[in-house]
């Protein structure tokens, strides 16, 4: 079976390697996923947790998972929700201390056991966003994520095949 493009998931660069299903209905085709609140739980994690800055689509999906209506996470970052809309769909870069407080407010969200200092450490980036495609596959033991990067993701587009990935625990 061929990888699924997760689009479902918000964030474009997720594939599934297996764990899902598919079948046809009276009303077309259906999909199921297994386990996917856990798979969701893990993509956030990920994505509160990576080296390199938000995206728009990381930075809505963070505000998603923490069920925050845009109104007020624009509150919470003392910001319009205009510019909140802008930062969301790409077209204007989002500024480092509010990277860096949306990756805050989910891990205290999902990690409370997690220090405040240690969650600091987590989110002080200052790479820059790269492009990159995370693919999941799950076993016995849960999800699991693997990360290619941007030379691999150039190599898996003019192959079609795999390349050297970096693990993600």
């Amino acid at each position: 079976m061929a990888n699924y493009h997760f689009r479902e998931s918000g964030l474009d660069y997720v594939w599934l390697e297996n764990g899902v299903t598919h079948w046809d209905t009276p009303y077309g085709p259906a999909t199921s996923i297994k386990a996917v609140d856990d798979l969701l739980t893990k993509l956030a994690l990920y994505v509160s947790r990576k080296p390199w800055r938000l995206t728009g689509q990381e930075f809505r999906y963070l505000r998603s998972e923490l069920g925050m209506p845009p109104e007020d996470a624009a509150q919470a970052h003392g910001i319009s929700e205009h510019r909140l809309r802008l930062w969301e769909r790409g077209r204007r870069e989002i500024p480092k201390p509010h990277d860096m407080l949306q990756r805050l407010l989910h891990l205290k969200e999902v990690a409370g056991h997690i220090s405040l200092r240690t969650s600091f450490d987590l989110v002080s980036v200052d790479l820059p966003a790269i492009q990159q495609r995370l693919f999941a596959s799950i076993d016995e033991t849960g999800w699991n994520l693997r990360i290619v990067g941007n030379d691999e993701v150039e190599a898996l587009e003019r192959a079609g095949g795999e390349a050297a990935v970096e693990t993600w625990p």
